[in-house]
């Protein structure tokens, strides 16, 4: 299982996502179902760092720019735009969540209704 971790500089609290339970939905938020432990989550047909590569190149080609133009919006480098497109799951959150912001993606976590 692929955790991707993150503290807040200004709260000090520690965000976690399960990167094996990320799920893109149509339009531009990407989403971790928070599910509860003990409840597997649904099925996905595709690895979910892939999947959020897959839309962060969809996005990328949306606007109309390029790998370096993203990296320089973003402030990372082409390599890392390539790296994220191709899904690597040893990505740092920080840097996804750049890239994100520059090309107006979300990441939203919600938890399922009990």
């Amino acid at each position: 299982m692929d955790n991707v971790s993150r503290v807040d500089p200004i709260t000090g609290m520690s965000t976690i996502v399960d990167m094996s339970r990320l799920t893109v939905y149509p339009g531009p938020h990407v989403c971790d179902r928070g599910h509860a432990a003990g409840v597997s989550p649904a099925p996905t047909s595709a690895d979910p760092a892939r999947v959020l590569g897959d839309a962060i190149r969809r996005r990328r080609g949306e606007l109309g720019m390029d790998q370096r133009s993203l990296a320089l919006v973003s402030g990372v480098s082409r390599t890392t735009v390539v790296a994220a497109e191709a899904g690597k799951p040893t990505l740092r959150l920080d840097v996804l969540l750049r890239i994100c912001a520059a090309l107006g993606l979300h990441l939203r976590l919600e938890s399922d209704p009990r």
